[in-house]
């Protein structure tokens, strides 16, 4: 356990309620944050449940409407808490609307069932690595566990997993049709070598009452896929996203010239993509890193957390719908990159994409009840909500610049005691004629003070330092790992795209980028910053993403038992550090890494029938930590697995040494790299 977690639960043992800090916090001082991860409204919008991972609660606040105004909610009662021994990641009311299932923890994970009346908790069912949704029909719920790639099938009835399906790579969101027969799950990352140029994450479609699965590559270069939701009539299901165009020289960012962030939607009776649909602009604006989804109880708005923009996104669902009906993909076209235009919708009794600035950090979870949208502030410990007012007909101006999308001042709102929940209106937002959005905030403790590795986690995730807001440092590094896509990055020639690297410990193991043209990490992040997102950023923004890279921690691996190698993993150890081998030359402890450039014979590579020509001869040698979760592999991501590099590509070994390991012995070598 770290320190920073024995301090936090000798708190709560102690039964301290407040993790605050007075004054300016500094690198060297321990802030706990609040964190709301989830938020969810009961049908009646009488209660809010909110999922908090930092202090690792489950909040009820009672909702109670104001006659007096209408333009907020305001509460007089005191939260009901439950504390979690997981931290929490997402949650979804029981059919019975009398329970909540969350879902919790890491390599341990569990579905917790809480009883919302007494706020107690009914059953704690073990899953599988990092649960992060939850979906339940009658008496069966349904876990994506992201680093497991699998589902946990759960008998709510007997309280213990039936089954598990094998769901691809990072599962990360699922929903259901409404009947409960078809199960749609999200995979966060592409599936493929990079080097084939068809690259991109998949949708599975699952039966639930066989565990038949139906695999659905969305548009070449969708990768970072965040959420899911299913239409009513069960037909679509939509996804947010982002396209990266890999093929494009990324000289520039204006229009989406490297990422474009869009809905991608597949049809679920063909089991296909459908279409996708773009949630940028208008005025060239870009909508950076689209997460979470909500849909209306009636159909009727689709709404899109805006993370990496501090807004939400509200669109016509069924304009959505009619759009793909109108033009579906042909059925003879590649599963290239199309996107429907959002001018294509306007001409409804609501337009679609119409992004309503809120102006607080992390915005990444939505519910929906009537016409009023819920939603949180990850990273200001802030949940809020946005009213939307029709008043028949809308008539629909085109905004000409940025200015449309200026951001409400909220510093000075004035907040209510944290044991109350007072939702405080901001100024009325009126986009055009006919449509009306009120707007309000409520904090759900002190406002937070960010250190240095805060500030720079929010910087990391933040798409309006980025020019015209088109995407952040997540969006080609996700959870500040890898989107699985090889650039054409200028700082070291043209016409050599590399993999993606993680950004885990890349402060520690210089120089940076694949063939070694950046000195160190911070030489790197200041060149990313002004040649990827084109920005002027002052050095204390550098310096702040720069702790907050430091600080990343590597998630234990999939393949450890109990924490520890297995047995496999053990043989394999001792033959990574053999002569037999040699592997641990070049990949030494603690780090895997030499820190020096190797030449490892890819000069020329075959694939297919035709021929890859590198231009270097040595490329840096990178870390082996957490490699089970950076696929592809080499420099330029030729190998979709680990085992593929050391059968079909001998790792380049000058002697071909590794064709000599029995299988036996391949299997090991593989566990325990896996394993790191």
């Amino acid at each position: 356990m770290s320190f920073h977690r024995f301090i936090f639960f000798t708190l709560i043992f102690l039964g301290f309620p407040g993790f605050t800090t007075g004054g300016e916090a500094s690198s060297s001082e321990t802030y706990f944050y609040i964190e709301p991860v989830d938020l969810l409204v009961d049908r009646t919008e009488e209660n809010l449940y909110v999922l908090t991972s930092g202090t690792q609660e489950l909040r009820k606040y009672s909702l109670e409407k104001t006659l007096e105004r209408t333009d907020f909610l305001e509460s007089t009662v005191e939260p009901k808490i439950l504390r979690l021994a997981l931290r929490p990641e997402k949650m979804t009311l029981v059919p019975d609307q009398k329970r909540l299932a969350i879902v919790a923890g890491g390599a341990n994970g569990a579905l917790y069932i809480v009883d919302t009346e007494a706020m107690t908790l009914d059953a704690t069912i073990s899953v599988g690595h990092t649960p992060c949704d939850v979906a339940v029909f009658q008496s069966t719920a349904w876990v994506c566990n992201r680093f497991g790639g699998d589902i946990s099938v759960i008998d709510l009835t007997l309280g213990r997993e039936t089954a598990r399906w094998s769901a691809g790579r990072e599962p990360i969101a699922l929903d259901m049709t409404r009947d409960g027969k078809t199960l749609v799950v999200a995979n966060h990352l592409p599936e493929d070598r990079a080097v084939e140029g068809a690259v991109s994450c998949r949708v599975r479609i699952f039966d639930t009452a066989t565990g038949n699965v139906t695999v659905a590559p969305l548009p070449i270069g969708t990768i970072d896929l965040r959420d899911i939701v299913v239409e009513p009539d069960g037909r679509y299901a939509f996804i947010s996203c982002v396209h990266g165009n890999f093929e494009h020289l990324p000289d520039m960012v204006d229009n989406g010239w490297i990422n474009e962030n869009m809905l991608a939607v597949v049809d679920l009776e063909t089991g296909k993509s459908a279409n996708s649909f773009s949630l940028d602009g208008p005025a060239s604006l870009g909508a950076a890193n689209p997460w979470g989804l909500t849909l209306s109880e009636d159909g009727r708005f689709l709404a899109v957390a805006g993370s990496g923009t501090d807004e939400v996104q509200l669109l016509s669902l069924p304009k959505l719908i009619q759009v793909l009906d109108t033009y579906p993909v042909k059925k003879s076209s590649p599963p290239g990159p199309v996107a429907a235009s959002n001018r294509d919708m306007l001409e409804s009794e609501f337009p679609a994409g119409v992004r309503v600035p809120i102006g607080v950090k992390g915005i990444r979870r939505l519910d929906m009840v009537k016409n009023r949208i819920y939603f949180n502030s990850y990273f200001e410990d802030i949940v809020g909500s946005v009213d939307v007012r029709i008043t028949e007909p809308i008539r629909y101006e085109q905004p000409h610049d940025s200015m449309a999308y200026r951001y409400p001042d909220h510093e000075n709102t004035t907040y209510h005691d944290a044991s109350s929940l007072v939702f405080e209106p901001l100024e009325r937002y009126e986009p055009f004629p006919g449509l009306v959005l009120e707007r309000s905030l409520a904090r759900l403790g002190p406002k937070p003070i960010w250190t240095i590795i805060r500030q720079g986690e929010v910087l990391f995730h933040d798409g309006t330092i980025c020019r015209l807001f088109w995407q952040s440092c997540s969006s080609c590094h996700p959870d500040a790992r890898t989107d699985a896509l090889n650039w054409d990055l200028q700082n070291d020639g043209i016409n050599n795209p590399k993999n993606t690297k993680s950004m885990l410990l890349a402060h520690e193991t210089p120089p940076s980028m694949a063939a070694g043209v950046r000195k160190d990490a911070e030489t790197a992040v200041r060149a990313g910053l002004a040649n990827i997102l084109f920005g002027e950023e002052s050095e204390e923004v550098c310096c702040a993403i720069d702790e907050y890279l430091k600080s990343l921690t590597p998630v234990p691996s999939p393949h450890l038992v109990n924490g520890a190698l297995s047995e496999s993993a053990e043989r394999g150890k001792r033959l990574f550090e053999s002569s037999k081998t040699g592997c641990a030359a070049c990949h030494p402890e603690p780090y895997f890494t030499d820190l020096e450039k190797h030449n490892v014979g890819t000069r020329v590579f075959q694939i297919g029938v035709g021929k890859i020509f590198d231009h270097f001869d040595a490329y840096d040698t990178p870390t082996l930590v957490e490699v089970w979760r950076t696929a592809p592999y080499l420099h330029d991501g030729r190998y979709l697995t680990v085992r593929d590099l050391i059968v079909e590509g001998n790792h380049f070994a000058p002697d071909d040494r590794l064709k000599k390991l029995t299988a036996q012995e391949i299997d090991d070598l593989v566990e325990y790299v896996l394993s790191l």
